[in-house]
């Protein structure tokens, strides 16, 4: 699963309207009574996939190119008690039900009319 939201320009370093960016959620981890999490946009999904993928030959015959694909258009790193993602502190045993909480958490603290993104 992911979201969907145009990132304005006057939200990113581009200054570049990305109509209908792709968000996802990475790096989660849980301590004893916590939860972070990473949610980063990308301009489309595909370049979500090649996130920090190592490019074969990053030259175009002059000089060098990045060797390393950073797609991300916009990071936000969240730190929070876990109860409020898992209001009664039990977290789901399955990867997909955790993470349609914290996306649903991420559409209810933002505020943002995210579109849901189903994976194949």
């Amino acid at each position: 699963m992911g979201l969907q939201y145009t990132l304005r320009k006057d939200k990113n370093s581009m200054y570049y309207d990305f109509i209908d960016a792709y968000w996802a959620i990475s790096n989660v981890v849980y301590g004893v009574d916590s939860i972070s999490f990473r949610l980063k946009a990308y301009p489309t999904r595909e370049s979500k996939l090649m996130d920090l993928q190592t490019l074969e030959n990053p030259s175009i015959g002059y000089g060098s190119g990045g060797v390393v694909v950073d797609s991300s258009i916009y990071v936000w790193n969240v730190n929070m008690p876990i109860t409020n993602v898992f209001p009664d502190g039990s977290i789901p045993a399955g990867k997909d039900a955790q993470y349609t909480a914290i996306y649903n958490w991420i559409k209810d603290y933002t505020k943002i009319p995210f579109d849901d993104i189903l994976e194949d």
